[in-house]
């Protein structure tokens, strides 16, 4: 189960299916339930091969794209003799959707504000506290701020799209915009 997924994308779910019977599965289904309703979706046809259920085997769903927002969802395996589901009680696994797109506008919105208002602000708040303090250091301390909560605003939002490596190259990019603005005494 991905614990994020994004919106307009399929996604692989997988089983593990055994039977003490060693019996097939007559029907899989993943169902999933959301802002779009309640979905089933089948089991992709099993390989021609002959398989022992006796042991563990993968089942693999395609299932997507899906709606903005929380979805629960859950496994039904019907046999020849009998029906199971996973999880067996409960609304089912949560999986959280994210908009892209949304994501993207708020970052975007978010940055106007953390790199114009938020440096402005401490701009002002620097020279009301200590007006005879030097106004390059105050606007560059107000920039320092809003680059630290521009990268701040980023993590917030796509750190459960986005692998680990893109996060730190962000930071290593803010971290080197920091560095560049530190005033240098020579």
């Amino acid at each position: 189960m991905p614990r994020s997924a994004r919106t307009g994308e399929k996604y692989i779910f997988h089983i593990q299916y055994s039977d003490p019977n060693g019996d097939r599965p007559q029907e899989a289904v993943l169902v999933t339930e959301g802002a779009e309703g309640v979905r089933r979706w089948p089991a992709e046809a099993a390989p021609a091969r002959t398989i022992d259920y006796h042991h563990p085997t993968t089942v693999d769903f395609v299932a997507g794209p899906f709606d903005s927002g929380e979805h629960h969802a859950h496994f039904e395996v019907a046999t020849v003799a009998d029906k199971a589901r996973y999880p067996v009680s409960g609304s089912g696994l949560l999986f959280t959707v994210e908009n892209v797109l949304l994501k993207w506008i708020e970052l975007i919105v978010g940055l106007v504000v953390a790199l114009l208002f938020l440096p402005l602000i401490m701009f002002v708040l620097v020279r009301a506290v200590n007006p005879s303090s030097d106004p390059t250091r105050a606007a560059r301390f107000g920039l320092l701020v809003g680059i630290v909560a521009s990268y701040a605003l980023f993590v917030f939002l796509f750190s459960a799209l986005y692998p680990l490596p893109w996060i730190v190259v962000l930071g290593v990019l803010a971290l080197g915009l920091l560095f560049a603005l530190v005033p240098r005494r020579v």
